[in-house]
């Protein structure tokens, strides 16, 4: 609850074995679902703070930034050690969700995403992990966030067709984004070549 500029605690949840990773709220505001560094998953009832036993499979959810559970499972590939995946989100309004990797891969699923061969749309953009990534609250643009190569991109979706397979190559909007910045470089250094003359 906030205040003013306030914070009052209205409660603790306590019952996971190692740090929570994400929190999402279900799309009521009344349960708080949270994953662990060690991959557990539980629910929460926000009222009591007092963690739900019962299932929430049918629940619907404000967000989706969880690595595990039953909308995402089809994130993981044979070859995923459980560590590859580093950030997810989801954009139900729009059917899809993305996922960043430790190939440096910002990776397009349709959402809900449960079979084991989805079908994702591969980028690449970071020459090394990505730590995180977030969807914009419109669905059209997805931000990732880079581990060693200290990157920030801004990928763009440019299609209003909805999921990975009507997704448009956001590939070819990174790259013109690069142009772009690649092109003021040339014209600022060619500035100041001149001016130093």
């Amino acid at each position: 609850r906030v205040s003013g500029k306030r914070y009052d605690l209205y409660a603790s949840c306590t019952g996971h074995s190692s740090s929570v990773a994400s929190v999402d709220f279900s799309s009521d505001g009344r349960v708080l679902q949270s994953v662990s560094t060690s991959y557990e998953l539980l629910h929460w009832s926000v009222a009591e703070g007092c963690q739900l036993v019962e299932s929430q499979a049918d629940q619907s959810w404000s967000t989706w930034t969880a690595k595990i559970g039953f909308p995402v499972m089809g994130i993981w590939d044979g070859q995923a050690d459980g560590s590859d995946v580093n950030s997810v989100c989801a954009c139900e309004a729009r059917s899809f969700v993305v996922t960043a990797d430790d190939r440096g891969m910002v990776r397009i699923f349709n959402f809900p995403c449960v079979a084991s061969v989805p079908g994702a749309r591969d980028h690449k953009g970071h020459s090394s992990h990505v730590q995180m990534l977030r969807i914009s609250s419109d669905g059209l643009r997805v931000v990732s966030v880079g581990g060693a190569d200290c990157a920030i991109l801004q990928w763009q979706q440019h299609s209003s067709s909805e999921g990975a397979e009507g997704t448009q190559d956001w590939r070819s909007a990174l790259e013109s984004a690069v142009q772009q910045q690649l092109q003021k470089r040339r014209t600022l250094g060619g500035m100041a070549e001149r001016g130093s003359r």
